[in-house]
């Protein structure tokens, strides 16, 4: 749908593409998210934390701990602030299979001023509990 709005010659801005990008995370399609948030650079589409959190929530439903990782990297080399959803979508991402990742993201979450939430604590408890540190993860409570 984007694409044929461009092509259409219709404006296309971050917000079509953060409602095409969680339309893409409900249908399990995280590969079409990260394809769209590639495709919306290149139609010169101002991409913001929305577009790339929306991502990162996607690449975790589909269990892509690595892509999540990146593209949360490549906010802040974006000069973008990831938010409270980039930072915990990319934790869940790791939990089952990455902890000390999804550590480093908690941590990284912190020293960015960003203050964890239920959801990024609980996501970080589980990577606690897959990498059988169960004393890091009750540290956390």
């Amino acid at each position: 749908l984007v694409a044929c709005m461009y092509l259409s010659s219709i404006e296309v801005n971050a917000f079509h593409c953060s409602c095409a990008v969680s339309a893409c995370e409900r249908a399990g399609e995280w590969q079409r998210s990260v394809s769209l948030l590639a495709t919306a650079s290149q139609m010169k589409v101002v991409v913001d934390e929305v577009v790339c959190s929306a991502t990162i929530s996607a690449c975790a439903k589909g269990k892509r701990w690595e892509t999540a990782c990146s593209l949360l990297r490549g906010m802040s080399a974006s000069r973008m602030s990831p938010n409270i959803i980039s930072f915990s979508s990319c934790i869940s991402a790791c939990a089952a299979t990455a902890w000390r990742r999804a550590m480093q993201c908690l941590t990284g979450m912190v020293e960015a001023n960003t203050t964890p939430n239920e959801v990024s604590l609980a996501a970080a408890i589980s990577a606690c509990k897959a990498g059988r540190y169960w004393q890091l993860g009750g540290s956390l409570l």
